[in-house]
């Protein structure tokens, strides 16, 4: 949170207890700046990735044609999603203590 690297994350929809996790275990994402937003994932707030590596959205954020087409033209590659339960095609990348009030794990 607040590193200077080439890895920024906007994390959005953000909740207090995720931000809490990050500050605690910042040792964990030393090599990575997540940067997170309480603020949903749409059209209107999708300019705030303009600057990211890559995107964390929360179930609720909107993944609709004209945002992954912004996020696209951002150089946006890589989108993570925090949810419970996974697809098990999808690709498992981290999960630390999995509980529905700890972190979700990160899909791609």
């Amino acid at each position: 949170m607040g590193r200077a690297n080439n890895t920024k994350v906007i994390m959005y929809s953000s909740q207090g207890i995720e931000t809490a996790f990050l500050e605690r275990h910042s040792d964990i994402f030393a090599s990575i700046d997540i940067s997170p937003v309480s603020k949903r994932l749409t059209p209107a707030t999708v300019e705030l990735a303009r600057d990211a590596s890559a995107v964390c959205a929360f179930v609720n954020d909107v993944l609709d044609r004209p945002v992954l087409e912004t996020l696209q033209s951002f150089g946006i590659k890589l989108i993570l999603m925090r949810c419970a339960g996974y697809n098990v095609r999808i690709a498992r990348m981290v999960l630390v203590n999995y509980a529905p009030r700890n972190w979700s794990p990160f899909l791609l």
